[in-house]
């Protein structure tokens, strides 16, 4: 069956046809498709295997480090005081299990149904049968804070305990309140809203709208838990354990339903469809819950995190529709079950191949559920690589005479082959080239997971364009010559038209199309080596010409195939035309060259010059909108409008007149450290290792002029004016009562206590005296927290010391309100160093740091200028890809203006007709938008550009055959990229729907400018000719610089070497 092949091998070699190393792997996957493609299937096995067995796929846990960028001072600052807290010492007297409030909360929303009063006795009573749930649970004594009887402490911001009046959980009892007894709390609560400091204080209450109807109709009381948990012995010990221990209580972990959570969804009969086809689909947040006339809401960080783990879970389903999708569509397009099996498994298995080069390799262990959403975009890009391989190869059989269906003639597969693997390798790697391109321009981001994302992407394109010259040359030939036999309903080949050339005594082409079967108007392209005409002198008149569309590359056969034989060509009679015509592509070149006559024999191709303005005008518009695109003004969703999360976030930050203490950012002044070393730390490890603090050794607090310094700037943060939004209502960059100032407590302390001033003290006795005060006393206005982590005693010696306050900036606030802030804290800093004080004692050292919101801050700007960093990577690439590809100036001009005008064309739609902002699935979306807008202008220039070289030189022609060539092509691509996305629509992470979103509009809008914008250019305004060619361009100035060498020769004197060697050596 296979046949021998060493006659075959003697006349290559007769004929110098063994050299060139496509020629080779062509000859290899002819001869020996079988082993050739066992061998590929069987390494690529090997690598997914080996993956597997490395624990590559696994995803990485998240840390509430991986969207921070490490670099900015913002983050050195955090880390560094975090680093500072965990080394100090221990207190002796510590304060004891859950005495402490734990950092995060669970907090209950209240909003009245029929929008009026929510403080009526059945609202109240209904609100109290809710946090039962929680007050109740067996397991919340184990959670609880703890008072110094080891008795639970009932949270004083919530709204029932606040009307019930519960001073212990023995006294929890859902009661109907008296109309009195509820009216007196409310009218307190409505009273205090009339005045700035009310509503700092009970804002949280009340809401927005109350100061304007003189009644709330929303409510929230925030649960606090105690730390360090049972077994711990501070908050931060093993800190990720005790998260999981209170993550267990409230919500489950790893997705699963437990806890509260469970007892929530049940209480208010929310199905989480647990045991359905689709799990968790839909999210049971998606529904209302409540209770009479109060809907209720709950939201905390646990419920967050893991409610994004069964979302995901549940989305990532869909991307079996995009497979299933993909796999159909490339049954259909290549008529071949076997090619599509096979190219789905290469589609599928690039993914993990590429993990063993991103993590074995690049060294690279971040990998998230962000990492997943490149299945969708290696669906297309893969299935379009096939596509382009097919399609070369099916049209290879009219250009070669014979049947390879009985696998014995290797030769004649060998030179299909061969001829179809040159036009393919160029075109998909000039494509798979900008796609990589674009995500590389992506892994600059300077934010880790956008960055990793990118090279991730950007190795998966690369993978799939060596898997597609690898794996699927020899199963296009096993799928023609074994399975066509087998599935005869599967045509092995697309014929295409044949038209006759007739040449008449002065040498000139006549065309001469068969009636019956004309696909169009450009001129033909004469297929193979000119030789073929000399060795048919006795047909001299009459040449049989096959129109070849989609075979890319030189006017002359392969150079390691040598000179095409004239029975290798289909020589048919005119009338035996063979294949069907295009509706389709007939449709398009005469929609496309519709015109009207203006008289002179001139017509006017109004439809092409109508489009082009049209899209010009259009495509400067959605630029103008696109380049308007601004980071978000809140804080970025996840979820859809109507999930529970969404809501409640929204009411949160914009439902009620204040928030409670926890709402707010904590800011932290502190003295004595000047920086962190990063050492070891990795940014791909961001949880990990993230650097060791250092001491500023100048500052010394027992110097009067330090103390004085912390003092005076104590009082300056308490009066210390902000006149940004975020800073309302009282416009101070401080909330009152917050600020815990160490130094003012212990000079009081130290004075009642020794009867000392501390500005008397020797250095010795400052220091003994300080680490007195902080074994023994509690914070002001926190009665369960120590001075442990302000107070920087570190083996014995005073390091640093810190004063925090809370701000009056939500911890959720806009970037922009967030840098206004920032601002004011940085003028703050820079007038505390110019303090009279400071000049003698050092204040170098002073920084200040927040919890999270300055550091996201920063990141939420690193969007921003990733985004554009990228842009400024990825368009001169995608130029550059161009030229290469068309090597015409002119094409490729056209081709990047029409690039331009689809990335910002689908980012201004976005921001017009959407409304979103430049947040993260934008950012990212904005680079892979290049890589698949370029695709189809690299192909139509690619292919106008090589017409010239078959024989075509007018731009009528040339975009006809081009059209021809590339058209369905280009469809067919764009429907599988756009299946591979769609699905994406049911997913419920905003996130997956946003790409969806951005994909599917790529491709339409890359399918309509590059079809009806760089195509109708093309055909209107050319080139033509060598007009704008690079290689000719070239060889002009080259011929240029000879002849002016040739002109300098003539008029120097032929000693010229001579003088100027003798006036180089001459003195100056």
């Amino acid at each position: 069956r296979m046949g021998k092949d060493s006659h075959q091998t003697m006349h290559d070699k007769e004929k110098g046809h063994d050299n060139g190393w496509i020629y080779r792997i062509t000859r290899e996957m002819s001869y020996h498709p079988i082993r050739m493609c066992s061998c590929t299937v069987i390494i690529i096995f090997l690598m997914v295997f080996t993956v597997i067995q490395l624990g590559y796929a696994t995803i990485t846990s998240p840390t509430p480090y991986d969207w921070v960028i490490a670099s900015t001072e913002e983050s050195r600052n955090s880390d560094a005081l975090n680093d500072a807290v965990e080394r100090t010492d221990k207190l002796n007297t510590q304060s004891g299990v859950r005495t402490q409030e734990y950092e995060e909360s669970f907090i209950f929303i209240h909003e009245a149904k029929d929008k009026k009063d929510i403080y009526t006795p059945q609202n109240l009573l209904d609100m109290c049968r809710v946090e039962s749930l929680i007050a109740l649970n067996e397991d919340f004594e184990n959670y609880c804070l703890l008072d110094s009887n080891g008795e639970c402490v009932l949270p004083s911001t919530s709204i029932v305990v606040h009307f019930y009046g519960f001073q212990n959980l023995s006294q929890w009892s859902c009661n109907l309140l008296s109309d009195a007894a509820v009216e007196e709390k409310s009218d307190e609560l409505y009273d205090a809203m009339q005045t700035p400091e009310g509503q700092e204080q009970y804002g949280y209450w009340l809401s927005k709208q109350s100061t304007s109807t003189g009644y709330s109709t929303k409510a929230q009381s925030i649960w606090q838990f105690g730390a360090p948990l049972e077994g711990y012995e501070s908050v931060s010990e093993k800190e990720d354990k005790q998260k999981e221990e209170y993550q267990k209580f409230v919500t489950g972990i790893n997705g699963a339903i437990d806890g509260v959570e469970e007892n929530l969804l049940d209480f208010f009969d929310l199905s989480a469809s647990v045991d359905s086809l689709f799990s968790y689909y839909p999210s049971p947040y998606l529904l209302s819950a409540s209770e009479n006339k109060v809907e209720v809401m709950w939201y905390s960080v646990w419920n967050v995190d893991n409610e994004a783990t069964r979302v995901v879970a549940a989305d990532l389903v869909f991307s079996i529709f995009s497979i299933l999708f993909v796999w159909t569509w490339l049954c259909v397009h290549t008529r071949s079950l076997f090619i599509a099996s096979t190219g789905m498994y290469m589609i599928f298995c690039s993914i993990p191949c590429s993990l063993l080069l991103y993590k074995g390799v690049y060294n690279i262990p971040y990998f998230s559920e962000l990492h997943i959403l490149v299945l969708f975009i290696v669906l297309g890009v893969g299935a379009d690589n096939i596509f382009v391989l097919v399609d070369s190869w099916k049209q290879t059989a009219n250009m070669f005479e014979g049947d390879i269906s009985d696998g014995r003639d290797r030769e004649l597969t060998h030179k299909r082959l061969n001829y179809c693997y040159e036009h393919t390798i160029s075109t998909v790697f000039n494509t798979s080239v900008t796609t990589a391109a674009a995500f590389i321009a992506t892994g600059f981001s300077p934010l880790m997971p956008i960055a990793t994302f990118g090279w991730f992407a950007a190795t998966c394109i690369v993978l799939n364009f060596v898997f597609v010259v690898t794996l699927m040359p020899p199963a296009v030939v096993i799928s023609e010559m074994y399975f066509y036999r087998w599935v005869p309903c599967l045509p092995s080949s697309r014929k295409i038209p044949v038209k006759t050339v007739n040449m008449d005594e002065e040498g000139e082409r006549n065309d001469v199309r068969n009636s019956e079967h004309a696909v169009g108007s450009y001129d033909s392209v004469m297929l193979g080596d000119p030789d073929i005409m000399e060795r048919n002198d006795s047909e001299k008149n009459v040449v049989s010409v096959i129109e070849l569309p989609t075979v890319v590359g030189d006017s002359e056969m392969s150079p390691h195939m040598g000179n095409v034989e004239a029975s290798d060509v289909s020589n048919k009679n005119s009338n035996s035309a063979i294949g069907n015509e295009s509706p389709v592509v007939d449709f398009y070149i005469k929609f496309i060259e519709a015109s009207i006559p203006l008289g002179s024999g001139k017509n006017a191709p109004v439809v092409a010059m109508v489009l082009v303005a049209g899209l010009f005008v259009f495509g400067v518009i959605g630029a103008m909108y696109g380049l308007e695109l601004t980071p978000p003004t809140e804080v970025e969703n996840w979820y859809p409008e109507r999930h529970m999360f969404t809501r409640a976030q929204d009411v949160l930050v914009n439902g009620f007149l204040g928030a409670d203490d926890s709402s707010y950012e904590t800011v932290t002044f502190t003295f004595g450290i000047k920086g962190i070393d990063r050492g070891s730390f990795n940014i791909y490890k961001p949880g990990k290792n993230r650097g060791d603090a250092k001491f500023d050794s100048n500052w010394n607090l027992a110097q009067p002029a330090c103390q004085k310094a912390m003092i005076r700037m104590c009082d300056d943060i308490t009066t210390y004016e902000c006149r940004s939004e975020a800073c309302k209502p009282t416009k101070r960059i401080a909330r009152d009562n917050t600020t815990e100032c160490f130094m003012k407590d212990f000079r009081s302390w130290a004075k009642s206590t020794y009867g000392e001033d501390t500005y008397n003290m020797s250095e010795t006795r400052f220091y003994s005296t300080l680490s007195n005060f902080r074994e023994e006393e509690n914070q002001k206005y926190n009665a369960f927290a120590d001075w442990q982590d302000e107070i920087g005693f570190i083996e014995g010696n005073l390091k640093f010391g810190s004063v925090f306050f809370t701000s009056t900036m939500e911890s959720q606030a806009s970037m922009k309100l967030k840098q206004e802030v920032a601002s004011r804290l940085d003028s703050l800093v820079r007038k505390v160093k110019n303090y009279e004080e400071c000049d003698e004692c050092d204040c170098s050292s002073l920084m200040y740091s927040g919890e999270y919101a300055f550091s996201w801050m920063k990141s939420e700007e690193g969007i921003v200028s990733g985004f554009y960093q990228g842009l400024s990577i990825a368009f001169p690439v995608a130029f550059a890809v161009l030229l290469f590809a068309t090597g015409n100036v002119i094409i490729a001009l056209y081709a990047i203006l029409t690039v331009f005008f689809i990335v910002f064309g689908v980012l201004g739609f976005t921001n017009y007709s959407m409304h979103w902002n430049l947040g993260i699935a934008e950012s990212i979306a904005g680079i892979i938008i290049i890589g698949f807008s370029v695709d189809y202008t690299v192909h139509l220039g690619h292919m106008y550009n090589e017409a010239e070289a078959k024989g075509l030189s007018d731009k009528k022609s040339k975009f006809e055959m081009t059209s021809h060539v590339l058209l369905l092509t280009v469809i067919g691509g764009a429907i599988t990229t756009i299946g591979a996305g769609v699905f994406m629509f049911a997913c419920q992470l905003i996130f997956f729907v946003k790409m969806a979103v951005l994909i599917v509009a790529t491709i339409l809008f890359s399918w309509m400018y590059s079809l009806c914008f760089f195509m109708p250019m093309l055909y209107l305004a050319g080139p033509e000719g060598t007009i704008g060619s690079i290689p000719v361009g070239v060889q002009n100035i080259r011929k240029y610089l000879q002849n002016k060498s040739i002109v300098v020769s003539r008029i120097c004197p032929s000693n010229l070497e001579d003088t100027v060697s003798d006036a180089q050596n001459a003195t100056p």
